[in-house]
């Protein structure tokens, strides 16, 4: 009897949302060249007749949270942004700004839950954010363009030395 009892909450733990109900967070394609701020969404969209919900998400750290929406806090020991616990009435949409470090490069990414009627699944959705995009100099530009014309072929590089003086492309 136990065995079976266990088997039934297992399966109930693991039970997938069926199609459409879900939490979908939308971020810009990337951050930088002058934009180190903006606003993280979540689309809330529960199951039918869903009694409780509460959400979480974790942007990456040293990146500082602001205006979080729908009486959302941030835990400072986890760095998670949570939602709720939500009664009846749920949210659709949650947000909260997010501002980087000038410093931050590369690709930074994000990870949440949500929680309906205690059985967590992962926020979808974006999860990503991409790093600054390196901007071509008119100088760049131009010893670009000659490689091109003079050579034909053109052998990308790191642009530094060990020094950090700064070197031309190479043809």
């Amino acid at each position: 009897m136990m065995r079976f009892g266990v088997s039934v909450l297992i399966l109930g733990f693991f039970a997938p949302l069926a199609f459409g109900q879900t939490a979908t967070r939308d971020l810009p394609p990337a951050y930088g060249n002058g934009v180190y701020g903006f606003t993280v969404s979540i689309a809330i969209n529960p199951p039918p007749n869903v009694a409780a919900a509460g959400f979480e998400d974790r942007p990456p750290r040293e990146w500082t949270v602001s205006n979080i929406s729908n009486g959302g806090a941030l835990d400072v020991v986890t760095g998670k942004v949570k939602w709720g616990p939500f009664f009846g009435s749920i949210p659709t949409l949650v947000t909260y700004d997010i501002s980087l470090p000038t410093s931050s490069h590369g690709r930074s990414c994000f990870a949440g839950r949500v929680s309906f009627d205690g059985l967590d699944y992962p926020i979808s959705g974006d999860q990503c954010v991409g790093g600054p995009v390196p901007t071509v100099s008119q100088w760049g530009l131009l010893a670009l363009t000659l490689c091109l014309l003079t050579a034909g072929t053109i052998v990308l590089r790191n642009g530094l030395t060990a020094r950090g003086t700064p070197l031309g492309p190479s043809c």
